[in-house]
């Protein structure tokens, strides 16, 4: 068995990854409905996207790099690749920030505003949670899980 994080071999039964401390309990393959829903979603995708989301696997080191590389993307003031989110970062703990570990810059994920010195968060942030919203809003109805009204 390889750890899903590291790619390095570990044995079978083991829970926790001794190269990178991984919880491979987390990393469980997905049941069939998922894998399904996976599929469709991939035979959706331009081709061009397809080949985009490849080169970007080939180029990551980690799945957590090819996440990052997916959901944070480039640092908008270098332009450098290795960048992670600042979801537990303890000055931002926010999803929608993202952090280029090379210059040191901290950015909106959504519109790709640079954080000034004093900033804590976007100054659009409100704006994206409503966008958020009626994205999960239309979804919902799409899907028929529209939220019964007591």
């Amino acid at each position: 068995m390889k750890c899903p994080n590291c790619l390095k071999e570990m044995p079978e039964n083991a829970n926790i990854c001794r190269w990178c401390e991984t919880d491979v309990r987390e990393h469980m393959p997905p049941c069939q409905e998922t894998r399904d829903a996976i599929n469709e979603f991939i035979a959706d995708l331009p081709v061009e996207q397809i080949e985009h989301l490849d080169q970007l696997h080939r180029e990551c080191e980690t799945a957590e790099d090819f996440a990052n590389a997916i959901l944070v993307g480039n640092c908008p003031a270098c332009g450098g690749t290795k960048v992670g989110d600042c979801d537990e970062d303890p000055d931002y703990m926010n999803s929608f920030l993202g952090r280029c570990f090379e210059c040191g810059a901290v950015w909106c994920t959504e519109c790709e505003h640079v954080l000034g010195d004093n900033e804590k968060e976007c100054p659009r942030f409100d704006e994206h949670m409503e966008e958020l919203d009626e994205i999960i809003s239309d979804e919902k109805i799409i899907s028929g899980e529209e939220d019964e009204e007591v």
